[in-house]
């Protein structure tokens, strides 16, 4: 109920692992090695952070009395 599968799923993941590439590929050209994995870290950290604290306030909204 909570999930439904998506038809474009393959095409958004392939679409989204070429971005990711081409951007890491730029971005490596421009920023040092070391500052190229700190920033996909931060960038990384903060999503995760994002979506954890969404999933906090849902599982708050579904449990209240």
């Amino acid at each position: 109920m909570l999930m439904r599968r998506s038809n474009g799923f393959l095409l958004i993941f392939l679409g989204l692992l070429a971005l990711r590439l081409l951007l890491h590929e730029w971005v490596s050209e421009i920023l040092p090695a070391r500052q190229t994995g700190a920033v996909f870290f931060v960038l990384a950290y903060g999503i995760i952070l994002r979506w954890r604290v969404g999933m906090y306030l849902w599982f708050r909204r579904m449990t209240a009395p």
